[in-house]
């Protein structure tokens, strides 16, 4: 048994450094399309709010843990049914290994007719199909990889397209599933505002904030740095850069959201 030398050390960390970057674009990208979501739900742009790379990766985890491993226990559960059902049928030939092989052959095309279908329809009607047109495309596509990976294909266009389709379905399953997160997140925020932190503001100009609940109050004391205080905000996020706040009572497409810059104000904080 020899050991392995320097070159091949340095191929297994490479690898592993390059499914750990992969890793973390995904959790980013997961993380930057969920906080573009719930933040668009109450109008705001999520590039004016300064949020860091670690900020997208972290604010992904809670929602993209369980499908994670939901997806591995899947892909785990394939790997054992195609090692232990499919490969010892295919191998011995049974007698209705072909026909199964056409009926799953014909489902493979179904699904991604279904899926070029409806993706025209969502772009005629300009309405979201949600999940159904990215899982159709992802299903689709990778049981035809599948099929042709069993038959040994040698048409390499057809598997570089059928490997390039099965790619875009998981992405696009992916950025459907992060946005209806994080439509999920904002709904739920804007029906229980009372148990975001409530936000008294203290400013030296004063600043256009109203809305219903909200209360401005001058500030007499000669010696205070501050000339106004507003109170009757709820805390929507913060970052590096700017507090997000909302009227107590926020309506969605009534009221306005406020994004204050970090340097301008101060803010006291009662959690919710």
């Amino acid at each position: 048994m020899t050991e392995a030398g320097p070159p091949a050390l340095l191929g297994r960390v490479g690898a592993i450094v390059s499914e750990a970057l992969v890793g973390t674009g995904l959790l980013f990208y997961f993380g930057w399309i969920r906080t573009q979501s719930t933040f668009a739900y109450f109008g705001v742009d999520v590039s004016l709010l300064g949020f860091a790379t670690a900020d997208y990766v972290l604010r992904s985890l809670n929602a993209a843990v369980v499908p994670a491993v939901l997806a591995i226990m899947l892909l785990l559960l394939l790997h054992t049914v195609h090692r232990r059902v499919v490969q010892p049928v295919v191998r011995n030939g049974h007698p209705f290994t072909g026909v199964v092989l056409a009926a799953a052959s014909a489902t493979g095309a179904v699904l991604l007719t279904l899926a070029a279908v409806g993706t025209v329809t969502q772009i005629i009607t300009s309405r979201s199909l949600g999940l159904v047109l990215p899982i159709a495309l992802l299903t689709g596509a990778a049981l035809l990889a599948y099929l042709g990976f069993l038959r040994q294909d040698r048409d390499s266009l057809r598997k570089v397209l059928l490997i390039t389709l099965t790619f875009a379905g998981l992405l696009w399953t992916l950025t459907r599933f992060a946005e209806q997160t994080g439509e999920r997140v904002a709904t739920g925020v804007a029906m229980d505002l009372s148990a975001r932190p409530s936000v008294t503001l203290y400013s030296v100009d004063r600043l256009a904030i109203a809305g219903p609940g909200v209360a401005v109050d001058p500030i007499t004391q000669p010696d205070s740095k501050y000339r106004f205080r507003y109170s009757g905000l709820q805390a929507l996020a913060h970052t590096k850069d700017n507090h997000v706040l909302l009227p107590a009572q926020w309506k969605k497409g009534r009221d306005s959201v406020y994004v204050i810059p970090v340097g301008e104000v101060r803010i006291d904080i009662t959690g919710g």
